[in-house]
């Protein structure tokens, strides 16, 4: 499992679970386990590597994330 200082963060948003009102920080990456290999239309390789969502913190009030 790789550390979030070893990931790189392509966006970062804020949002309020509905189960219980903490607020999430979350991150977008490059999930490079889940990246596939295919040939197109012109017989060329192309690799595509999904991006996921991941919580970093969670927090009771939005003022204590940084």
């Amino acid at each position: 499992m790789m550390k979030l200082s070893e990931m790189v963060v392509l966006e970062t948003d804020f949002v309020q679970r509905a189960f219980d009102g903490k607020w999430e920080k979350v991150v977008k990456i490059m999930d490079s386990d889940n990246a596939y290999t295919y040939r197109n239309e012109n017989g060329v390789s192309v690799t595509l590597i999904p991006e996921k969502w991941v919580t970093v913190d969670v927090v009771d009030l939005m003022g204590e994330l940084v």
